[in-house]
């Protein structure tokens, strides 16, 4: 009994001196472990260890940011506990169960990269889980960061060099909606943050438009991701109940399916392609948005084109009254907006050519004097205003400045042409043209 009592001893000797060796959740072994992580000099406020199970709980945890070159605001972390197990701290690499996060405040300026890890941590991190965190970014054109609100983030299995799964809802600051994404990434390339694997999809709900100005509505829609985090193929569908132009308060029901290469480290998009429906009138996209050197934003670069669609859709938007022509109309445009100042009909500037079939004018003066025309063109000079429709018409308009100056505009109807030449713009409710006619 003796030696088998000396036994335990021994074994239990060894047990808690190992245990004393290994242990990793005290105040010092914390720090150079954060420190690690290559985001400066780490300061913790209170600390306690914790034994059922094996970990620690500190507060106030703030990483300094780097100590040379250009200061960085300093990472702060509420509240952090780690909770681990007596075999993990046996097992290799050591595995923590898993690690809470609360009140993590994060500050990086747009496109900036994350410093590199000092060293590869030999640790598995089995579940990482923050709650109620925010993350600012600042912008060069504004004074203010922009506060991405993360209400619930979960990754599971972080090891370095290694993937890993990941979810996260996020509340969006511009438009505001609420963002849902959750996929695999990794291994993380700290030397490369562009070049880190990521795929996964996203759900948006209701993300307002109305922050932008000039234009309204809520916008919903999903999709998925996959590539690199600098380059990611991304195709989904959105859809609104109304896209609303302020300038006139007239809105449409929009929905659209798309694809297009987004880089998630300054946020640049290329359209490859998107089939937008705005009311009943089918639009295809290509374009870009890019910062393109403008510290005021992103410039907006777009070619469209329409087939069999309705002109009245397109002009409803944008003027105060009803469509100045209704009929079926096929175009092509091209259309830039720059983030200068201004409403967002005066930033538009459009360059299009159209046509359209089976068309004629609302107003009622315009469409007498193209019935009076037509009449008269055939031989009736009795002027019985009776309705023709407008057979062919085509024509090219310039927007800018909230103006559409219409060229080349022909129309031909039953007996005879005429060119028509003009002016529309957002802030009167009529339009003024002139025309010219030969009779046929």
């Amino acid at each position: 009994m003796l030696s088998v009592g000396l036994g335990v001893t021994v074994l239990l000797a060894v047990a808690v001196g190992l245990l004393i060796a290994k242990w990793p959740f005290s105040r010092a072994g914390l720090t150079q472990e954060l420190e690690g992580l290559g985001q400066g000099s780490v300061q913790i406020g209170d600390f306690r260890t914790t034994y059922f199970p094996p970990g620690c709980v500190a507060a106030n945890v703030v990483f300094a940011g780097e100590p040379t070159g250009k200061q960085k605001a300093p990472i702060s972390v509420g509240k952090l506990t780690i909770v681990g197990s007596y075999l993990g701290m046996f097992e290799r690499p050591r595995h923590i169960r898993r690690v809470e996060l609360e009140n993590v405040v994060v500050t990086k300026a747009l496109g900036e990269n994350g410093a590199k890890s000092s060293r590869q941590s030999n640790l598995v991190i089995d579940e990482l889980h923050a709650t109620q965190s925010q993350l600012n970014v600042m912008s060069s054109d504004s004074a203010e960061p922009l506060r991405f609100q993360v209400g619930e983030l979960s990754i599971r299995q972080l090891q370095s060099g290694k993937p890993f799964s990941f979810r996260v809802s996020v509340s969006l600051p511009k438009p505001r909606g609420d963002a849902f994404v959750s996929g695999d990434a990794g291994p993380i390339n700290s030397a490369e943050p562009g070049r880190t694997p990521l795929a996964g999809e996203f759900t948006l709900k209701n993300a307002d438009l109305g922050v932008f100005p000039g234009i309204g509505g809520k916008l919903s829609g999903s999709g998925r991701f996959r590539g690199e985090l600098g380059r990611l193929d991304v195709n989904g569908e959105t859809s609104m109940p109304e896209f609303i132009v302020r300038s006139t308060e007239h809105g449409l029901p929009l929905s659209t399916k798309f694809q297009a290469v987004v880089d998630g480290t300054n946020g640049d998009v290329n359209i490859d392609s998107a089939d937008a429906t705005l009311g009943k009138t089918v639009i295809h996209t290509t374009g870009r948005i890019v910062k393109d050197g403008n510290d005021s934003g992103k410039t907006v670069t777009l070619a469209m084109s329409g087939r069999e669609g309705k002109i009245q859709d397109l002009f409803y938007l944008f003027v105060h009254s009803n469509s100045p022509i209704a009929g079926l109309t096929n175009f092509d445009a091209k259309v830039q907006l720059e983030p200068k100042p201004g409403r967002f009909v005066e930033k538009v500037v459009l360059d299009a050519n159209f046509g359209i079939d089976d068309s004629k004018f609302t107003k009622p003066t315009t469409q007498q004097k193209v019935n009076t025309l037509s009449e008269r063109a055939q031989g009736d000079t009795k002027d019985q205003g009776e309705i023709a429709v407008v057979s062919e018409l085509s024509g090219h308009v310039r927007m800018e400045n909230a103006v559409a100056t219409f060229s080349k505009l022909a129309i031909a109807v039953p007996g005879a042409s005429a060119d028509l030449h003009g002016t529309l713009t957002s802030k009167v409710t009529s339009s003024t043209f002139g025309a010219c006619c030969a009779r046929t």
